[in-house]
This record gives structure tokens, C-alpha cells and sequence, in this order.
């Protein structure tokens, strides 16, 4: 029986809109849509034997949302959009301090007029020295950065929709106003039309769509930040301890409505933010119909070893999907392969497509041998849009490859989680899921520090003061909603 094969490909953003100013204030969602997230829907659709999931946040849906129907402003595109000629100085500065803000290698040095003017501009002036260097660009250099910087992050899939886009890279500089309206038309198209790549492909079964808790909360401390104990017992924590489960619940369903919303359907599983796991969830998600879950592997070898003091690491227990319970409630869990998943997303930009296409098919071959049963499963689950700024060509090249290879093997075949578990209900029994994220099997990246503790507890403060105006029946349910929620 074939390996199967379970890629997530995890597309998130924090929450750049300033709701006093109904402004993004960070280019970053409109940039990715037209690069990342274009690009591997996109690539997808052309292996349609390639089943995967993607785990696209309710926080960045909503930013989508808000771009293409223009309920928020993207200060970067303004800034953009201003015509060259008519630049304030303060303008001018910054441009050239945020408009090479892309990886150099790949996005800037291929492209002679964009390297030209980041080389005019220096590779590391200081911000009082950006006034200065202002005066020596011209308009035209203004307008071609303008340009450049938005045009740099069209991926390889755009290319392909947008001949457009091709056009404009090919001419490479003295660009028009005209120009630089192609441009951004370009862009509102794809903000119009992305979701609908995802809906579209879910739809005909090619691929799964996931959610995460609406806005990217760390679970865990959110219900009770003295969870953290568990996999940090000497960290320093809030007093009195930040503990609102409630606000966990309302996270997810806030999340499963938007999702069936966009999508027209709920999702049957989450991604939790950073990989954040903690067994009190169980019952929830259960609760909302929320199926499966995933994590890394760290989080199963530390559940096993509470079992099981002192337990070796079986690889071959990796490779299967778990039921895991607790208070009675139950859902399937899987464990991504740090291996591979750390190799996509560190390592293989750093090598040749087909020589990364060959170390990936490998290691799956390997697993395959050691996993007779029917029912194994190989998960690969990273960041599904910030890898690709490191490599030459976007990941084209290497995605190609290794979804050509997968798409014409016998030993293993891809799949999504829920089809995945719909067919193989896990026969191994979890009994307790161990509490930390994906990142070194604990929390210190959000806490431990005094810095967190300060910020964990101002947030307490402000939850207590916000709880006191709900009791007393001072603020109206919809304030209430925006203030827990809402941005807006």
C-alpha cells in the first residue's frame, strides 16, 4: 500500500489594520497575494493528481477581503500611487528607505533598473541620510522604484495570467503613470479573484481547506497562562494568571463561520496558531465539529514519554495518525516530519530543483519501507508563502519537480487530512497530548520573558476592566463584540 503523503501549506499574516485610521499600515497581504499565494493555487491546479492542504488564516482572509473591496486603505500603495513628480520630500525618504524591502538575491539584483537604484541608494545608508540621497534621484527614478517594488512581487503564476506583467518586467524601466496603473489593476485583480482559486480547487476535492483561531491567539496561554508550566516549569509567569477559555471558544467559532462563509463550507480541521496544542482544546473543537488537528512531531514524542518515561523515539510512530482524548471528547491528530518540513522551508532554496526534488522523494521512500502499514501517513506542514522569497525562481522549479514525481508513483500518493482520516480512522489511542507549540516544544517565544510577563499582564488588566463593563451592563453587546474581536 502507498505512503500517503500530507502536505499543509500554512498562509497567514498578522493583522496590519489600524481600525482608528481603516488603514494597513504593512504591504504585506496585497504582496503575498500576487506572489505566494497566487503562485502555489496556481501550481496546484496544474498536477490535479496533487491533493494537499492549505491552512489560510481568518485573519488574513479578512485583510483580503478588505483590500479587494476597498474598505481599507494600503498606506504603502498610496505611497505608491502618489505620482513621482509630486512627491514630498518626506515621501521621497520613504521610498527609498521601504521600497527595496524584498529579498535582494531574487527580487531586486535580477531586475538591472531596480538594482541600479538600490545601488544609487546605497545598501545601508542611515534614515538622516535618505534626505540627502532624495535630491540626487530624478522623478523617473521615483516612478521606476514605485513601480519596481510592486512589480518584484508578482510571482511566476502571475506572469503566466498577466501577460501584462511579463510586458512590464521586460521593459524594465522608464516606466509611465500609465504603467504603474497596470500595475496595481493587476493587483486588485488577483485581491478580487484569489479566494475564489481556493474555493474553486476545494470544491472539485483536490484540495482541503483548514482554519486557524481567528486571530492567530496562542491558544494555550489564552486559556490560562499557567499552562505554560507544563513545558516550561521554572518559567516566570503573569500574576494573577491570564485565563480566559472562553475567549479560546470564541476564537474558533468566530473562525469556523468566516471560513463557511468564504468558502461556502466549514472546515473539518485547524492548524492551530504556531502549532500550539494543549489537551482542555480536545473538547472544544469537538464541540465547534471541528475533526482534526495538527502539530510537530516534538509535541508526540513529549506525549509519549509522559506515558512512557524514558521511552526511545520509533520513527515508525510518526507515521500514523492518533486519536487523542480527553474529559470523554476526541479528535484525530497528525505530526508533521521536521525533517521534511524543516527542509523545504530552510534548506531547500539552497540547492538545485531536481537535487531537492531528489532528497524529499528519498526520505519519503525510506519512510514508505519502514511503514508497511496501509494506513501511513507522512506529513509535511510549514509556511506556505515566505519560503518561496528564497528561491531563484519563486520554488517553481523544486515544486514542479517533486509534485511531477508524486503524481507518478505507485508507493505513495497524496492526500488531505480529512480524506485522510476519513479512510483510515486512527487505530492509535493518545491518551494525553502534551502542552507547548511547534517552536522547540514549548512557549518562549510568548512568554517567560519579563517583557511577556509586563505585556501578559497589562492584557489581564485590560480583559478585567473590559469584564467589569460587561457586568455592570456600561458598554452595548456590539461594543462589547468589537472590543473582544473586531476590529471594525
Amino acid at each position: 500500500m502507498p505512503l500517503h503523503v500530507a502536505f499543509l501549506w500554512h498562509m497567514h499574516q498578522p493583522d496590519y489594520v489600524d481600525a482608528s485610521r481603516r488603514a494597513a499600515l504593512m504591504p504585506w497581504v496585497r504582496q503575498h497575494a500576487t506572489k505566494g499565494y497566487l503562485d502555489m493555487i496556481w501550481l496546484v491546479e496544474q498536477f490535479p493528481e496533487i491533493h494537499c492542504t492549505f491552512n489560510l488564516t481568518p485573519v488574513l482572509l479578512q485583510q483580503l477581503e478588505q483590500l479587494a473591496g476597498n474598505q481599507v486603505r494600503d498606506l504603502w500603495h498610496d505611497l505608491a500611487a502618489t505620482p513621482a513628480d509630486a512627491l514630498t520630500p518626506a515621501q521621497q525618504t520613504d521610498l527609498l528607505e521601504h521600497f527595496f524591502k524584498a529579498n535582494w538575491d531574487n527580487m531586486v539584483k535580477p531586475y538591472h533598473r531596480y538594482w541600479t537604484l538600490l545601488l544609487k541608494r546605497g545598501l545601508r545608508p542611515s534614515r538622516p541620510a535618505l534626505g540627502r540621497i532624495a535630491t540626487s534621484f530624478s522623478a523617473q527614478d521615483f516612478r521606476d522604484l514605485q513601480v519596481w517594488f510592486n512589480l518584484a512581487w508578482f510571482g511566476y503564476a502571475a506572469e503566466q495570467l498577466y501577460p501584462v506583467i511579463r510586458e512590464l518586467k521586460r521593459k524594465g524601466q522608464g516606466f509611465t503613470e500609465a504603467d504603474k496603473q497596470l500595475v496595481f489593476a493587476q493587483q486588485d485583480d488577483i485581491l478580487q479573484n484569489l479566494t475564489q482559486h481556493y474555493k474553486r480547487a476545494a470544491e472539485r476535492g483536490q484540495i482541503e481547506l483548514s482554519t486557524t483561531p481567528f486571530f492567530h491567539p496562542i491558544m494555550p496561554l489564552v486559556h490560562n497562562t499557567e499552562f505554560a508550566h507544563r513545558c516550561m516549569p521554572n518559567a516566570q509567569l503573569p500574576v494573577p494568571p491570564f485565563a480566559h477559555p472562553e475567549d479560546v471558544r470564541a476564537q474558533l467559532i468566530l473562525a469556523r463561520d468566516y471560513h463557511h462563509r468564504v468558502f461556502g463550507a466549514p472546515p473539518h480541521g485547524i492548524w492551530p496558531s504556531e502549532g500550539s496544542v494543549y489537551p482542555e482544546m480536545i473538547p472544544i473543537l469537538q464541540e465547534l465539529g471541528l475533526e482534526w488537528l495538527a502539530t510537530d512531531e516534538e509535541i508526540l514524542w513529549q506525549s509519549l514519554t509522559t506515558l512512557r518515561p524514558g521511552a526511545s523515539r520509533d520513527p515508525a510512530q510518526l507515521y500514523q495518525g492518533y486519536r487523542v482524548q480527553f474529559d470523554k471528547a476526541r479528535a484525530c491528530v497528525a505530526f508533521r516530519d521536521r525533517t521534511l518540513s524543516d527542509y523545504v522551508g530552510f534548506t531547500a532554496a539552497h540547492e538545485e530543483p531536481q537535487r531537492a526534488a531528489d532528497f524529499m522523494i528519498d526520505r519519503l521512500v525510506q519512510i514508505a519501507r519502514s511503514v508497511p502499514a496501509a494506513d501511513g501517513l507522512c506529513p509535511v506542514i510549514l509556511d506556505g508563502e515566505n519560503a518561496w522569497e528564497h528561491f531563484p525562481d519563486g520554488g517553481q522549479g523544486f515544486l514542479r519537480e517533486l509534485y511531477h514525481r508524486l503524481s507518478t508513483r505507485r508507493d505513495m500518493q497524496t492526500t488531505t487530512f480529512h480524506n485522510y482520516f476519513t479512510a483510515h480512522p486512527p487505530r492509535a489511542e493518545l491518551p494525553t497530548l502534551h502542552t507547548a507549540s511547534w517552536i522547540n516544544g514549548n512557549f518562549q517565544i510568548w512568554i517567560g520573558h519579563p517583557e511577556d510577563v509586563r505585556g501578559w499582564e497589562v492584557l489581564g488588566r485590560t480583559r478585567t476592566f473590559l469584564d467589569g463593563k460587561i457586568r455592570r451592563g456600561e458598554i452595548t453587546p456590539e461594543q462589547q463584540q468589537r472590543a473582544l474581536f473586531r476590529p471594525f
